[in-house]
């Protein structure tokens, strides 16, 4: 998975662990779009370990 050349500007990255040992990661991300949006949510699904990719109110 490369999103390194989807031009995606990262304003804020936040993580901490859960008591079951899982990690939850936020992110706050420029995109171009919905459907930039949607390639994005697209291709972070496809890596292993990922549970869930939610979109915040913006």
């Amino acid at each position: 998975v490369q999103l390194s050349n989807m031009h995606i500007g990262i304003h804020m990255l936040n993580s901490r662990e859960t008591k079951d040992g899982h990690a939850v990661i936020s992110v706050t991300i420029t995109v171009n779009g919905k459907e930039h949006l949607d390639a994005i949510i697209s291709r972070l699904s496809k890596i292993s370990g990922v549970i869930s990719i939610d979109r915040a109110a913006s």
